[in-house]
């Protein structure tokens, strides 16, 4: 049987996967699933989370944004798997 909340996590994971990319990593970094090529995507996770927890030993990454003029690198950490999404800017979309 499948709950309530099992199906919201589905839909919002399928829309998701409707953006321009994205990765599904394990614990250890390794891809899942993924729709290109991970690159140097996982040393960023990594060093974003080795700094927070150099500001607090007891904090943990939660969330990593970066952004850049024609794309934006959401990362969500969870102890068991990193969901990555890139999508276009808003100044991308305008200018075409």
């Amino acid at each position: 049987m499948v709950s309530a909340s099992d199906e919201a996590i589905h839909n919002a994971l399928q829309r998701l996967l409707k953006r321009k990319g994205y990765v599904i990593m394990d614990k250890a970094g390794v891809p899942i699933q993924t729709s290109f090529e991970v690159g140097l995507v996982p040393p960023l996770v990594y060093l974003a989370d080795d700094m927070v927890r150099d500001v607090d030993p007891q904090d943990e990454l939660q969330f990593l944004r970066v952004r850049s003029a024609k794309q934006e690198l959401m990362v969500s950490a969870h102890p068991e798997y990193t969901l990555l999404v890139v999508q276009s800017t808003g100044a991308q979309i305008a200018a075409k």
